[in-house]
C-alpha cells in the first residue's frame, strides 16, 4: 500500500506544497545512499519521489571530508605517577548496592591504570586520597608528583590543604587544578 505525501495547505496563496521528498527521507533513514532509497520507493515502504543525483546532502559530504587531528597542548607523562588526574562524580541520584552515591576515579597518565573508589559523600575525597597514595606510592616505590583536577571543591579542602603544606607540598591554582607533589 503506498504511502499518501505529506502536504500543507496554503490558505493566502491556495496552493498546496509537498514538504516531503526522497531527501528528507535519506535524513530520516540516517543517511543511506539513494539506491537503497529507490529500492525503498520499488517496495512501496516510502513514498515515491524523483531523485535528482546533482543534488548533494550537506552533511553527508561533510562527513566524509578527511580532518586534521587534535594537537594535544600537553605530552603524555614519561614515568609512573608523574602525573594523575582525578574526578569526583555524582551518579546522577542512582544509588549502588552498598548506597553510595559517588565515585572517585584517579587515572594514571603513563599507564592509564585506572583506580576507582566508591564513597556516601564529596567530603570522604581526602580520605580515600591517602588510601590510594600510600597504596601506589608503596607499590611502586615512586611519588606522585602532580594531581590534576577539574577545580572541584573538594580538593581544595582544609585538609587537603594542610596535608600539601605538612608533606612540604604546594598547589598550583589554575585551570584545572593542579597539586604539585614534588618533594
Amino acid at each position: 500500500m503506498p504511502f499518501s505525501s505529506n502536504k500543507i495547505y496554503d490558505s493566502s496563496s491556495l496552493t498546496i506544497t509537498n514538504v516531503e521528498s526522497c531527501y528528507m527521507w535519506h535524513a530520516r533513514l540516517g543517511h543511506i545512499n539513494l539506491n537503497s532509497i529507490r529500492r525503498m520507493m520499488s517496495l512501496n515502504l516510502i513514498p515515491k519521489y524523483s531523485i535528482d543525483l546533482k543534488k548533494k546532502c550537506e552533511i553527508c559530504v561533510q562527513s566524509k571530508q578527511p580532518r586534521k587531528g587534535f594537537h594535544t597542548c600537553m605530552k603524555n607523562k614519561t614515568n609512573l605517577l608523574e602525573l594523575i588526574h582525578s574526578d569526583v562524580c555524582d551518579s546522577n541520584d542512582l544509588l549502588t548496592r552498598g548506597g553510595k552515591r559517588y565515585f572517585i576515579t584517579f587515572i594514571d597518565d603513563f599507564s592509564k591504570y585506572c583506580y576507582v573508589y566508591l564513597i556516601n559523600h564529596k567530603h570522604e575525597f581526602f580520605e580515600k586520597f591517602k588510601i590510594y597514595k600510600s597504596e601506589v606510592e608503596n607499590q611502586l616505590e615512586r611519588t606522585i608528583k602532580i594531581l590534576r583536577s577539574d577545580r572541584g571543591g573538594e580538593y581544595t579542602s582544609l585538609e587537603m590543604n594542610a596535608f600539601v603544606k605538612l608533606m612540604v607540598l604546594f598547589m598550583k591554582q589554575h585551570l584545572p587544578i593542579v597539586l604539585n607533589l614534588m618533594v
